[in-house]
């Protein structure tokens, strides 16, 4: 990435932080002297060997990575994207813990190369479908078509992107899917970021795409018609309904500008009659410009609305930090507030994922993301994978400890959880590029990696769960846009929201997780994409179907 080369001169700063802190605290609390590891007892294994042997190269790098049950055999996949010149790979979950690599049998052996990953039943068949956007060579910058794959029911994709009337822009890299009508059809936005004019002048903008579903796996590009034309430069966007009215909004962040300048948010409010209105400024989320890279939702307070937290890899300040990472808090009414402070999170980072990883019934973070060039990898600035666990008081603490892995020579971008070994514990993928970094005087290897995948498992705790498998009738069959509230016996209300396309280019776990603490039942809460409200009672350690139609349409008596 070009920002970074013309700021080499940091790869000989190291980070060491801690803590979390708001804006408004001049002395922010330091983290307990206790680690979080001892008090939540959640920790990571580096258990990459279960995937076959893969190395993944490509001129770009960066990519993401999608968990989806192609195969409906209740445990989840994961999809390994490839790089220009090298397959993807595709392993199937034997349901015991290990993985099968199928990535021929399903015909996913294109060599294109691929990015961006969103994962969504485009035709309500129940069988999810995966769109692929290109990689480039410098920043998505390609002139490779995307992918469309069709999931055909029979364990095979077919790509249908030549019939579907998707045209791609050639820096198409983000994708999110939602139903921004309430159809009952999942629509597609792509982000699209920017020719850079150093290696492709004169520099320019490729617009985003908003593309609506038309119900027979066609769609029709509406992006002028709803007015979403705004980002210039965006890599990364996710639908989410911020203001609570039940049509989803859209949320796009801009990293690329072509002039290297700090770039802003783009919050689309959608006026439910197929057009939407950028509320950015006044939901208080441009008072600080930034370069972002990544979207995760999360209720960091539990006090029932999504907080947002967003990765920044931006060039460096007079002292050598990147520009920071920031959360931020939602206040109700439409409004958030921006949290950062340089002594947790200002670091180089792509990927980010909210998770409760304890399953204390507070929501958690994790984020990673290096890059070999500009000293972003090894002893620079670059994230090496931090865990951030949630101190009850809508704070986050770092104990890098507890990741179990530590990713500082790897050249890492894109992150997805997901429970794949069906323990109730979330675990975490991680996708890695193959590169060599040569002494330029010598040119001996000075650092290299393969680029394997990284898989993560969580061992957990004695703490309970409840994952939920979303089927939508009047929705769409997947969910996506669904609001889920549930409450445990000692008053704490959790809040989460199905999406398809977040954190960094990726297509996190369809089936949302949620930590009960010592708790064995719950009440659920689902308000549907239909505008359907329904409540049902959980019990623990378990994953459960939740049809839309089958819960009760009152609310229980405590």
């Amino acid at each position: 990435m070009n920002t970074a080369l013309r700021f080499a001169f940091i790869a000989s700063l190291a980070a060491s932080l801690t803590g979390c802190g708001s804006e408004d605290d001049e002395n922010p609390p330091e983290a307990p002297a206790t680690t979080i590891q001892a008090a939540h007892g959640s920790k990571f294994k580096d258990v990459s060997q279960l995937l076959a042997p893969y190395e993944r190269t490509g001129l770009d790098g960066l990519h993401g990575l999608a968990w989806l049950d192609y195969d409906l055999d209740g445990d989840l996949d994961l999809l390994v994207p490839g790089g220009v010149g090298s397959s993807s790979a595709f392993f199937q979950n034997q349901g015991d813990g290990t993985f099968v690599d199928v990535t021929e049998a399903a015909g996913l052996t294109s060599t294109t190369g691929y990015s961006g990953l969103a994962v969504g039943d485009l035709d309500n068949d129940g069988y999810p479908d995966i769109y692929a956007s290109a990689e480039g060579n410098d920043f998505f910058d390609s002139r490779n078509p995307p992918s469309l794959f069709h999931n055909n029911g029979d364990g095979t994709f077919t790509d249908i992107i030549a019939e579907s009337g998707i045209v791609a822009e050639r820096t198409s890299a983000g994708v999110t899917l939602g139903d921004i009508n309430n159809d009952g059809y999942l629509d597609i936005f792509l982000a699209s970021s920017a020719h850079r004019r150093e290696l492709f002048p004169p520099a320019a903008y490729d617009p985003d795409r908003l593309f609506l579903n038309n119900g027979d796996l066609t769609f029709t590009d509406v992006t002028e018609k709803a007015g979403v034309t705004g980002g210039h430069g965006s890599c990364v966007a996710t639908f989410s309904d911020y203001d609570d009215d039940n049509w989803l909004d859209l949320w796009v962040g801009v990293c690329n500008d072509v002039d290297d300048k700090p770039t802003p948010f783009y919050l689309y409010r959608n006026n439910h009659d197929g057009t939407f209105t950028d509320v950015a400024d006044q939901a208080g989320l441009n008072d600080q410009l930034g370069y972002w890279m990544a979207l995760t939702f999360g209720d960091v307070d539990n006090d029932g609305d999504l907080d947002v937290f967003s990765t920044n890899y931006g060039p460096v300040d007079p002292e050598g930090n990147p520009a920071p990472h920031v959360l931020f808090v939602n206040k109700g009414e439409g409004k958030y507030k921006a949290q950062r402070d340089a002594r947790w999170l200002n670091t180089f980072a792509f990927g980010a994922s909210f998770g409760d990883w304890d399953n204390d019934e507070w929501p958690d973070l994790y984020v990673v993301g290096s890059q070999p060039y500009g000293g972003y990898i090894g002893s620079g600035l670059g994230t090496p994978g931090y865990a951030y666990f949630n101190d009850q008081r809508g704070g986050l603490s770092e104990d890098t400890a507890a990741a179990g892995m530590d990713m500082s020579g790897k050249y890492t971008s894109g992150l997805a959880k997901a429970d794949f070994d069906g323990d109730g514990f979330l675990d975490l993928a991680v996708a890695s590029s193959g590169f060599d970094l040569m002494d330029p005087e010598t040119g001996a290897s000075l650092i290299s990696d393969d680029g394997s995948p990284v898989l993560l498992r969580n061992r957990g705790n004695s703490n309970h769960w409840v994952t939920l498998r979303l089927r939508g009738k009047e929705s769409n069959r997947q969910a996506v846009g669904a609001k889920l509230r549930l409450e445990t016996a000692d008053g704490v209300r959790q809040f989460q929201e199905t999406h398809a396309g977040e954190s960094f280019i990726s297509a996190e776990s369809p089936w949302p997780t949620f930590g009960l603490g010592g708790h064995t039942t719950a009440s659920l809460e689902v308000t549907w994409p239909s505008g359907r409200k329904e409540w049902f009672s959980l019990g623990s350690d378990k994953l459960v179907d939740i049809e839309e139609g089958d819960g009760s349409r009152q609310k229980p008596t405590p």
